[in-house]
Parts: C-alpha cells; sequence; structure tokens
C-alpha cells in the first residue's frame, strides 16, 4: 500500500462515524474502530450484547456479566478483514478472556490490536523512503463484582494507543504517535420469569464505554475519544419440552461527546455550543447540545436489535439488524451469522449485509473462536 492508499484508509475507517456524503452532523471522534464490535456472535445479531449471556467476549460488551458464566474461565480470539472488497491487509484482532475467581468476583483482559498493513513512505519527489507499518492497540483489564442476587458491576481500565498520523519533518513524512487511557463503568442484572408457554430470564444492561483523556496528535488539536452509552435488555427462553432456545435482544447506543456546532463563513459558532470542552463536561452537556435540539438529539441514538436460535446449546444461529439514522453515520445493515460448540470449544461467523451505501462495510467477515475452562 502506498501513502496515497494508506490516507485513503484512514479516511475510510475514520468515515464508519464521519463520512461528509452522508453529512456533516455527525459527531466526530478518533480510533473510531472502538466502536466495532469484535467478536461474530454479536456482530450476527445486529450488534447487541449489552444483556445477551456472558462469554469470553463480554469483556468489550457489558463486563460486570462475567461473573454469572457457567464456566470458571473463558478465552476467545476473533479476526476481522476490514474494507476487504478495497484492500487485503488491514484487518482487527481481538483477544478477551476472564476467569472467575470466586463466586462473586472475576478479572477479564482484553486487547484490540488493529493494523493498516503495509505503507510504503516516499518524499515529495515520489522516492520511496521506507516501508511503514501503522497500527493502533489498546489493552484492558477488568474487575466485575456480583452486588447482590442478580445484579453485578464492573470497571474496566484501558490504555490505548496509536501511530497512523504523520506530520512534516525537513520535507519529509514522520510517524506523530498518541497515547490515551480511558475506563468503563457497567451494570448488569438478570431476573427468572415463568411463564404459561415457556420459562425464561430477563436480563438488563448497561455501560458507559471510553471515559478518558482527549488524545492529542502532533501537530493537531486534540480529539475525543468515542466515549459510548449502551442500554441493552434481553429475553431468553427455552421452549417447553426441547432443548431449543430463543434469545431476543436490543441495544441503544449514544456517544458522549460534543456534537458539532454550525459554524459561519468566519468560523463563528451560529448555532449550538462550543465543543472545546473537558471530557466531564461533555459526559453531561451530550444531552442536549445539537443545534437541531431534542429532535437532532433523538437522531444520534443508534439501535441494534438480535435474535439468536440454539439447539442443545451446539448449534446456534443468529440474525439482527442496525440502525443509524443517515446523517450520523448512516451505518445500516442486516447481520447473519452462526455457531458451531464442540466440547470446550466455540466457532462462530457473521455477515454483514449493507442496507444503506456503506461501500466501507460490504463483504464484511467476522471470525471468532473460543475455549471454556469449566
Amino acid at each position: 500500500m502506498n501513502v496515497r492508499g494508506y490516507f485513503l484508509c484512514i479516511g475510510l475507517l475514520i468515515s464508519l462515524k464521519t463520512l461528509a456524503q452522508y453529512s456533516d452532523r455527525a459527531i466526530p471522534t478518533t480510533m473510531t474502530y472502538l466502536l466495532t464490535r469484535p467478536d461474530a456472535r454479536s456482530s450476527g445479531m445486529g450488534d447487541v450484547g449489552t444483556a445477551t449471556s456472558p462469554d469470553s467476549y463480554s469483556i468489550y460488551a457489558n463486563p460486570s456479566k462475567i461473573v454469572f458464566a457457567d464456566a470458571q474461565s473463558e478465552a476467545g480470539l476473533s479476526y476481522v478483514p476490514l474494507m476487504s472488497n478495497l484492500v487485503k491487509d488491514v484487518s482487527l484482532v481481538n483477544f478477551s478472556g476472564y476467569r472467575k475467581t470466586s463466586n462473586k468476583t472475576a478479572f477479564g483482559v482484553s486487547i484490540y490490536y488493529l493494523s493498516y498493513g503495509q505503507v510504503n513512505l516516499t518524499d515529495d519527489l515520489g522516492n520511496p523512503i521506507q516501508n511503514y507499518y501503522p497500527v493502533e492497540y489498546t489493552a484492558d483489564l477488568t474487575y466485575a463484582r456480583k452486588m447482590g442476587e442478580g445484579f453485578s458491576m464492573a470497571l474496566s481500565g484501558r490504555f490505548l494507543h496509536s501511530n497512523t498520523r504523520f506530520e512534516k519533518s525537513n520535507a519529509n513524512l514522520v510517524a506523530a504517535p498518541a497515547s490515551a487511557f480511558a475506563t468503563d463503568v457497567s451494570v448488569y442484572f438478570e431476573k427468572p420469569s415463568s411463564g404459561k408457554l415457556a420459562d425464561g430470564k430477563w436480563s438488563f444492561g448497561a455501560m458507559i464505554s471510553n471515559i478518558g483523556t482527549k488524545v492529542h496528535y502532533q501537530g493537531s488539536r486534540s480529539e475525543f475519544l468515542p466515549t459510548n452509552l449502551k442500554l441493552g435488555a434481553a429475553f431468553s427462553f427455552h421452549l417447553q419440552g426441547s432443548m431449543q432456545k430463543l434469545t431476543l435482544s436490543a441495544d441503544i447506543n449514544k456517544l458522549l461527546v460534543p456534537t458539532p456546532p454550525v459554524y459561519g463563513s468566519n468560523g463563528e459558532i451560529l448555532d449550538g455550543k462550543d465543543p472545546d470542552r473537558s471530557v466531564v463536561s461533555a459526559l453531561f452537556t451530550s444531552f442536549a447540545d445539537a443545534p437541531g435540539g431534542f429532535s437532532e438529539e433523538l437522531s444520534e441514538i443508534s439501535l441494534g436489535t438480535g435474535i439468536e436460535y440454539s439447539y442443545n446449546e451446539n448449534f446456534l444461529i443468529r440474525t439482527g439488524y442496525f440502525h443509524e439514522n443517515p446523517d450520523k453515520g448512516n451505518r445500516q445493515h442486516f447481520t447473519l451469522g452462526t455457531g458451531l460448540r464442540y466440547r470446550d470449544f466455540g466457532f462462530d461467523l457473521a455477515y454483514i449485509v449493507p442496507t444503506a451505501n456503506r461501500f466501507v462495510l460490504k463483504n464484511n467477515v467476522k471470525f471468532s473462536i473460543s475455549y471454556r475452562i469449566k
């Protein structure tokens, strides 16, 4: 990949939230890959996961669930080729796992690694300088604890590093890396339910992720991490007298960062609030800072819905739908997925079918494997 192709890829990845062809009303953040579901299970269910049953990838979706997991520990590895219809060497890899240390406590770890492949750096005359391999990665550590019957909380710490930006030095391009720290706070609640047709379980979850320092790339202004609020609910039940189980789930998401105001020709703010504010201020003011008022605030909420069918907990089929407003990113897609459990091993596959004109997501396939220790 040459420098031109590299910057095309960077622009397309940032476009997961900010493609100008859709609108300039999308909320700008950096490290947007943090909003990408890493595992095939949740991706196959319409990008839900805040309240579904716990697994190794709960560290991303809602780590407070892991204290309710059936297995004592579990580890998972996922692979996501990004923009495979445009380039062949951009991929996202995730490793996640947890370990229950008692009936009430558990620890989890997670590593994100996003590779942009090889970039051929050149000078202003097009002469090759060196090959460069830009990457972004995060490392998480989670502590989860039961706070009561059917209720738990979790706190996660995260280190983030980005080595994707460049600046000019002596007429050449040199790397300008940046790092940041963030935390996640989450809660989870589950309650059994009895009915005439089937007995099941309700579950609810909430999480605020990526509450952290701004990212300062050398030569540019500080940028917000994609601080995100997730709320989810799920209902799972066994069909009476059978080994078949259904799970119905839904998640909503809203970014807790400033909505861009409307600027005049001289850069003055005509409507809305100045986005140059602290992270703490943005957490609270992001619910009422959109120039379009309440209707624009509602448009910043995305929705995911999903269904999972399992037979004997070994064979699984999934589908779902994710919707984001066209003015706020325009991620709209159906999802399909399947899973297979063999002894303590799990294999999952997901495929995304865009319904909006998002060529970035075309042919997007995700693969996940997991291993349980009961």
